[in-house]
């Protein structure tokens, strides 16, 4: 499953609006799908020249942005922009099946009257709300594995539970493999936070540590012992992680 998170974000800023475009994408390498959080087009308490500079994205073409490469940026880049948490469970079961447990977390939601989160029905089952801060409600449809916003407020925050076929059978053992995750605005990047947590202490599995090494843009904290691994990322463009492990 692929599961990519659009959105084009509308905040309040003394009567004008700031114009975002975040595009995400968490891969889980069964089939390939899609998941959209989608803004309500609804634009009727905008006057008539809030309208006309919300359609006008002339004032873009002088931005220098970065393309799609990926480039690792300072932590302080992102603070208070939006940001996205995975934490990710292995189970025993998931060796055979492939489902992974997940909890995602969106933070620093911009003020919005409505965001879609719509999730592969195929590959993702068992959505549960887990945490809400600064939004009004969160309705949760299982039947079409979607999650709907309403009335998100400043630095809005929502964790959704629930299980995804994303863990791989590889020739030399199992692979997670993750993204591409991108921030994107019209065809430019721009900085994103990713936290990813891996849990594998149900199974017999042990990670492939080459390579994961903390520097500019990544920090990683990983316990062979407990079986876990805290990924941190900030950056610009495409970043697509992989965590490849071997049975014991």
């Amino acid at each position: 499953m692929n599961t990519e998170l659009k959105s084009r974000l509308i905040t309040p800023n003394n009567g004008l609006f700031n114009k975002v475009f975040i595009a995400l994408t968490l891969s889980t390498l069964v089939n390939v799908s899609y998941a959209e959080i989608e803004i309500s087009q609804d634009l009727s308490d905008l006057t008539d020249a809030e309208r006309a500079w919300f359609d006008d994205d002339s004032e873009l073409n002088a931005i220098t942005v970065n393309g799609g490469e990926l480039n690792w940026v300072t932590k302080d880049k992102t603070i208070g922009q939006y940001g996205l948490e995975n934490n990710l469970t292995l189970s025993v079961s998931a060796l055979t099946d492939g489902w992974v447990q997940f909890t995602q977390c969106h933070n620093n939601l911009d003020p919005i009257q409505k965001i879609e989160v719509q999730y592969n029905a195929q590959n993702t089952r068992g959505l549960t709300l887990k945490e809400a801060q600064n939004i009004d409600a969160v309705q949760i449809d299982n039947n079409t594995q979607a999650a709907v916003l309403l009335g998100v407020k400043k630095q809005g925050r929502v964790c959704i539970s629930g299980e995804s076929k994303s863990l791989e059978k590889t020739d030399s053992g199992y692979l997670v493999k993750r993204g591409p995750y991108m921030r994107k605005f019209l065809d430019g990047y721009y900085p994103m936070a990713l936290k990813e947590t891996l849990n594998w202490s149900q199974t017999n599995l042990k990670l492939n540590a080459n390579g994961i090494q903390s520097q500019t843009g990544q920090v990683y904290e990983y316990s062979d012992k407990a079986q876990t691994l805290s990924a941190e990322y900030w950056f610009e463009g495409r970043l697509s992680p992989r965590y490849e492990f071997s049975v014991q």
